[in-house]
C-alpha cells in the first residue's frame, strides 16, 4: 500500500483594507497578524511616497493609535491624511504660563532628558548616562562656546498633547532663577537651536540627528526661539510627534 503524502496546511490569506487619500488615490494593504499600526502606517507612507511622520491613518473619524494591533482594526476603509507639526501660538503660550503659575499640578508631563552637556563634558546622550571615556568626550565633540551648560528634554506629543503647556513648563523652569525675566512676546522661527546657542564641533550626522525630533529630523520640524540674551537661550523644535526643548547657558 502506497504511503500517503501529508497534506500541506493552507495558510489563510491576510485580511485586506482599502486605504484612500483626499485626492482619490487608493491602495489595498494586508493587515499582518502580530504587527502594530505603526508598521502599517510606514507601509502606507511608502506607497504614497511620503515620510511616516507625514501620515496618519483614520477610520470612521478616529485616528488609529500606533500601538494598536493591526488585527484589531475594524472592517471599514481607512483614510490617509497628511499630518503637520502644530504651530505654537504666543497667546496660547501666555495663557498656559499663567495657568501653570496658578496651579502647577494642572498638567502632567512625561519627559525624558535626551542629552546634556556640562562645560564641554557630555553627561547624557540618547537618554543614557555618558562615561568620561565615551566617544563623545574622547572625540572632543563640543559646542563652540565658553563653558556651555546644555540640556535637551523631549516630549512625545501622544503622551503630552498640549504643546503650549510643554513650552510653558520649559519657560517657567528656564526663568525660575530670574524673577525679572520677561515672558516671551514672540516665537522666532529659526533653522536650528544652534542659531541662538553655538555650533557643535567635531560632530557626525549620526550624532547630530539625535538632537532633532526622531520622526522628522532637522528638516522636517519647526524650531522656535523663546528667549535669547547673549548668555542663555531657550528653543524648542516641534514635529508631528515630538517636542524637543533646548535649554542652554554659556555665560
Amino acid at each position: 500500500m502506497a504511503a500517503s503524502c501529508p497534506r500541506s496546511r493552507s495558510r489563510s490569506p491576510a485580511r485586506e483594507l482599502e486605504v484612500s487619500d483626499l485626492s482619490g488615490k487608493s491602495w489595498r494593504v494586508p493587515l499582518e497578524k502580530g504587527e502594530h499600526v505603526i508598521e502599517l502606517r510606514r507601509k502606507v507612507a511608502k506607497l504614497a511616497d511620503l515620510q511616516p511622520y507625514e501620515v496618519a491613518l483614520v477610520q470612521e473619524g478616529k485616528v488609529l493609535a500606533d500601538d494598536a494591533l493591526q488585527t484589531e482594526i475594524g472592517t471599514a476603509g481607512l483614510q490617509l491624511i497628511r499630518r503637520e507639526a502644530i504651530v505654537p501660538d504666543i497667546k496660547k503660550l501666555t495663557a498656559a504660563i499663567a495657568e501653570l503659575k496658578e496651579d502647577s499640578s494642572k498638567f502632567e508631563f512625561q519627559e525624558e532628558e535626551w542629552a546634556s552637556v556640562d562645560c564641554h563634558e557630555w553627561k547624557t546622550f540618547q537618554g543614557r548616562p555618558v562615561s568620561e571615556d565615551h566617544e563623545l568626550n574622547a572625540g572632543e565633540v563640543h559646542f563652540t562656546t565658553g563653558d556651555p551648560m546644555f540640556t535637551l528634554l523631549r516630549y512625545n506629543i501622544s503622551a503630552n498633547p498640549d504643546i503650549h503647556a510643554i513650552l510653558a513648563k520649559a519657560w517657567l523652569a528656564f526663568s525660575s532663577d530670574d524673577e525679572e525675566m520677561e515672558e516671551p512676546e514672540e516665537l522666532k522661527e529659526q533653522e536650528s537651536f544652534m542659531e541662538s546657542f553655538a555650533e557643535l564641533e567635531n560632530s557626525t550626522e549620526e550624532i547630530e540627528k539625535e538632537l532633532y525630533p526622531a520622526d522628522a529630523g532637522k528638516d522636517g520640524c519647526k524650531t522656535y526661539c523663546l528667549y535669547e540674551d547673549g548668555n542663555q537661550a531657550l528653543s524648542a523644535a516641534i514635529s508631528p510627534e515630538w517636542v524637543y526643548v533646548y535649554s542652554s547657558n554659556w555665560g
